[in-house]
C-alpha cells in the first residue's frame, strides 16, 4: 500500500499524486473494500455504474498492494503507514519464532500474541487522535474488540455495524457531529463471497451493486468532505485442477511448518541453512509440474532483499523473523499451491484466492469523492 499519505493528509502537508483533493480536508473517510481490485472493479462495472464513473475519472491513479497481497499486511500498512517490511505482519498465518507455532494474523490472537506487542507502530488513528481529531473506525460487530482491531485499529472508537447501509448512516453522524474526523468504513462481504463462490459468480456482483448503491446514496464528497475508496488486495478464482500439489515430493520431510497463504506458501525448514538448496529444489519441482511461470521460489533472506514487502530502510528485523526459510510465490493469474496430502482438503474448497504478485492481486482502485 501507499506509504504514509494519510500522515500527509492530517499533517497538512501536500499529499502524493492523485490525492491533492485530501489536503486540508475536515473530513476524511477510507471506505475499505476487502478484496476488490482495480481489475475486478473494471471487469464488472456493469454492476457498479456509479464506481464505474469514479474509476473513469481516476484514470490510472491507483495504490498497489506490497507482497504478501492479503489482508493481514494491506490493512496494517494502511493503519500504520508501514509496508510489511516494517510493521511485521506478513501472511494470513505466520511462524512465531518465539512460541515455535504457527499463528492466523486475523483470528489467532490471543494470550501469546498481544495485540500491542505484535504490532507495535502507532497507528494513523492515534496519531489523529492526539491531534485532536475524531478517529473512527466503522465495521462488522464481531471485529469489535478482536485482536487484529486492537493491533491496527488503535487510537479509534469502534462502531459495529453489520448492515451496510448502517455503515454509511454511522459515517454520516461521525461527519455531522465532529468538526474534524478520520474514518475507515471497512466492507469484508465481497471477500468473504469471492473466496466461497468466486469473485466472478452472481454472489459477488450483487453484493458490488449494494455497495454501488449506498456510495451513490451516501454523498460520500458533501459539505467539505473528502472520502477515498480502495481495497486491500485485489482477487483470482483459481479452479481446482490448478492447484499445485506437493504430496510425494521428498522435500516435504525437510518442512518444520506450512504458513502464509496458497497463491505465497511460507515454508519453515527444520535445517534452515538448508533454505538455498531446498528452494532450488522446490522451483524444479513446480517448473516441471505447474509450469515455468507459474511460481517464483525463493529464500526468505531473499525476499526481504528484493523490495517486494518494501525498502529495507524500515526494516527492524521482525518481518523476517515470522517470514519461513522458503517462500513460493503465484506470479501467474491461475496457480495455488497445497500439500495436496489430504490435510488440506478444507482449504482446497476455497475458490477465490489472493497472495501473489500478479496485477488482479496487487493493483488496487484509487476512487475519490
Amino acid at each position: 500500500m501507499a506509504r504514509g499519505w494519510l500522515d500527509t493528509t492530517l499533517d497538512g502537508a501536500t499529499p502524493p499524486p492523485g490525492l491533492d483533493a485530501l489536503a486540508g480536508t475536515r473530513h476524511l473517510a477510507v471506505v475499505l473494500v476487502d478484496g476488490l481490485g482495480v481489475r475486478n472493479l473494471a471487469a464488472r462495472t456493469g454492476h457498479a455504474r456509479h464506481l464505474a464513473r469514479r474509476l473513469a475519472d481516476a484514470g490510472p491513479a491507483r495504490l498497489h498492494a506490497r507482497f504478501p497481497s492479503t489482508t493481514a499486511a494491506s490493512l496494517t500498512s494502511l493503519a500504520t503507514g508501514l509496508p510489511p517490511i516494517g510493521h511485521g505482519l506478513v501472511g494470513y498465518t505466520v511462524w512465531d519464532p518465539d512460541a515455535r507455532v504457527v499463528r492466523n494474523e486475523l483470528s489467532g490472537w490471543g494470550p501469546g500474541m498481544a495485540p500491542a506487542v505484535w504490532q507495535p507502530h502507532p497507528t494513523v488513528f492515534e496519531r489523529a487522535a492526539a491531534a485532536g481529531i475524531t478517529a473512527v473506525a466503522i465495521g462488522p460487530r464481531e471485529y469489535t474488540t478482536s485482536g487484529f482491531t486492537r493491533a491496527t485499529l488503535r487510537g479509534a472508537t469502534y462502531v459495529g455495524a453489520d448492515d451496510l447501509g448502517d455503515r454509511f448512516d454511522a459515517l454520516a453522524r461521525v461527519r455531522r457531529d465532529a468538526p474534524r474526523s478520520l474514518v475507515q468504513l471497512y466492507v469484508p462481504e465481497l471477500d468473504r463471497a469471492g473466496h466461497r463462490h468466486g469473485w466472478q459468480g452472481s454472489r459477488w456482483a450483487a453484493l458490488l451493486e449494494a455497495l454501488d448503491a449506498e456510495t451513490d446514496a451516501a454523498r460520500l464528497g458533501s459539505d467539505g468532505a473528502v472520502t477515498v475508496l480502495t481495497g486491500d488486495h485485489g482477487m483470482l478464482d483459481v479452479a481446482r485442477e490448478d492447484h499445485a500439489l506437493l504430496a510425494g515430493w521428498s522435500g516435504l520431510d525437510t518442512v518444520l511448518a506450512w504458513a502464509g497463504e496458497p497463491r505465497g506458501v511460507q515454508l519453515v525448514l527444520r535445517e534452515p541453512a538448508a533454505a538455498a538448496e531446498t528452494a532450488r529444489a522446490l522451483q524444479r519441482r513446480l517448473d516441471e509440474t505447474a509450469g515455468e511461470e507459474s511460481f517464483l521460489v525463493t529464500t526468505g533472506d531473499a525476499l526481504v532483499d528484493s523490495g517486494l514487502m518494501g525498502d529495507r530502510s524500515c526494516d527492524d528485523g521482525t518481518a523476517r523473523r515470522r517470514l519461513g526459510d522458503v517462500i513460493a510465490i503465484a506470479r501467474d493469474e491461475c496457480s495455488a499451491l497445497y500439500r495436496g496430502d489430504g490435510s488440506d482438503d478444507r482449504s482446497r474448497r476455497m475458490i477465490g484466492q489472493h497472495g501473489g504478485l500478479s496485477a488482479w492481486e496487487t493493483e488496487l482502485p484509487l476512487l475519490l469523492w
